[in-house]
């Protein structure tokens, strides 16, 4: 009588799913994986291709996010015969903004600066003539990069024959 064993390499049932954070918020990434017969299986996780120290299970966490842990994260699992990579899951961290100053310049013009965001992180800016409007019901004005030290400006010209307009912004 012989045993035979037959050994496959891993593959993935289900990716690491990309998330949004507040900055201070912890953030999971899961994977699941299997091969045909057996287990065995080892996993390394990464962050922007480089591997994170520790990081060797099936679930990968990690506590108070901050704009500089932003990336993109996946996990490489292995067994006995190969490996495989799992899509990339990309964590995008969000700063508290806060509004800084409010301008009214020459020309009808409203300035308004704050700070808080991710450095190349984006933020949207929404208008709406109800305050109380459904976010769904808010118009968006533009989308911008935070500068590299987290702030943002914008200026947005005011009609003042159209009723008042009441601004959100939304990153990301």
């Amino acid at each position: 009588q012989q045993t035979v064993t037959v050994v496959a390499p891993p593959y993935i049932l289900a990716q690491p799913v990309s998330q949004v954070a507040r900055a201070g918020q912890n953030a999971t990434f899961t994977v699941t994986a299997t091969n045909e017969c057996g287990s065995g299986r080892a996993y390394q996780w990464r962050w922007n291709g480089g591997e994170i120290t520790g990081a060797t299970d099936s679930v990968y966490s990690t506590t108070n996010v901050q704009c500089v842990d932003a990336g993109s994260f996946d996990v490489v699992v292995t067994n006995a015969v190969g490996s495989v990579t799992s899509a990339p899951a990309i964590l995008t961290v969000v700063g508290e903004l806060v509004i800084t100053d409010i301008q009214w310049e020459p020309a009808n013009l409203l300035c308004l600066c704050g700070t808080g965001g991710c450095a190349g992180g984006t933020y949207c800016v929404l208008a709406s003539t109800n305050v109380t409007d459904p976010m769904a019901n808010w118009v968006p004005l533009a989308t911008n990069e935070f500068r590299a030290d987290g702030s943002f400006c914008l200026t947005n010209a005011v009609d003042a024959n159209q009723p008042p307009q009441f601004f959100r912004l939304r990153a990301p």
